[in-house]
């Protein structure tokens, strides 16, 4: 058996050299298959193997040691880090790889910032009946039912953000991150926390960007609020008004207390799963605020201005993309 796994998608490739594949009885598999059944298998994966060959993608074949009845190879196949694992019966079937290559040259052929992304989840999207049809183009291929993101073309929508986030902070424009997967709050509250940034991690205040004047009466009032509080002017109200007041602050807090430094309509907005989100993507297009999105294969691409596909509900993968966008703004400001 092969099992070709890619960053860009995974494909099995199940190849049988000969009609007589060696199967130990003591590992309880299947009975050996018929020769109709060897040749439909054999002919498409070969076929496959071939065209890898000849394309001259197999860069690296090695063995581990301790294996005496099992082996298995690892294949770098050009940028995609290919990596390819086969099981054989080393004394009756030995297939025809090419002996391998120096450690110069296998470590010339991998992507470490692929590898990065792959680790990171960033590939994983959902089955294939959840996919948005405008998200075709980014898609690699299909793994059990659940569709890959092709890495190569996320990588270039990372970089592009990337550009777009390092030129906001040569301005020192503000930006709006947003995401309120609890999973995800904490990432979020730290790339925000540490630029000085607003950030919406619960509920999405209805009207943010679209009646900001509104918002920013309710903040004053917060800010008030707090002033007073920690000044001792409540103590002079009855106990039980001044348990009115905590618990006013306590909402407040939950709603606004990462916006209050928001004292104008910010410049640009980072959401995470604009579909989730799809009220703050539709009120930074009302109020043509600049927005980039994180999203996943049922998202629409076009709720945002410039999107990211990946994995919106992984943590590792947010956290990925969210700390390259957060060291590309500190980039651009020219303060570590």
């Amino acid at each position: 058996m092969f099992w070709v796994n890619t960053f860009g998608g995974f494909e099995r490739l199940a190849v049988c050299f000969f009609k007589s594949v060696v199967r130990p009885a003591s590992a309880g598999r299947r009975p050996a298959l018929s020769a109709r059944q060897l040749r439909l298998q054999r002919r498409p994966c070969l076929s496959r193997l071939r065209e890898l060959f000849k394309t001259k993608r197999l860069a690296a074949f090695s063995k581990p040691p301790n294996a005496p009845a099992y082996y298995r190879c690892a294949l770098n196949l050009g940028p995609d880090s290919c990596r390819m694992v086969a099981m054989s019966d080393v004394s009756t079937m030995e297939p025809a790889i090419p002996s391998e290559p120096s450690a110069a040259s296998a470590s010339e052929t991998a992507d470490p910032e692929l590898e990065a992304m792959f680790y990171a989840k960033v590939h994983i999207g959902y089955s294939r009946t959840r996919r948005h049809p405008k998200m075709k183009p980014y898609i690699f291929g299909l793994r059990n039912t659940v569709e890959i993101f092709d890495l190569e073309r996320v990588r270039d929508k990372i970089r592009e953000a990337e550009a777009l986030a390092k030129a906001w902070g040569e301005k020192r424009a503000v930006v709006l991150w947003v995401a309120t997967k609890p999973a995800l709050r904490t990432i979020i509250e730290k790339a925000a926390g540490d630029l000085g940034m607003p950030y919406v991690t619960g509920r999405w205040a209805g009207g943010l960007l679209t009646n900001f004047s509104e918002i920013r009466k309710r903040l004053d009032y917060f800010e008030d609020l707090k002033a007073k509080r920690a000044s001792g002017e409540l103590a002079r109200y009855t106990k039980k008004e001044q348990l009115v007041f905590a618990d006013e602050l306590m909402r407040l807090e939950q709603k606004f207390g990462g916006i209050v430094s928001l004292k104008k309509l910010p410049d640009a907005v980072i959401i995470v799963d604009p579909e989730e989100e799809i009220t703050a993507s539709r009120e930074a297009r009302s109020t043509g605020v600049l927005s980039v999105g994180i999203a996943n294969v049922d998202s629409n691409p076009e709720l945002v201005n410039h999107v990211i596909p990946a994995n919106d509900s992984a943590a590792s993968s947010v956290r990925y993309i969210i700390e390259r966008l957060a060291a590309a703004y500190q980039a651009g400001t020219g303060t570590e």
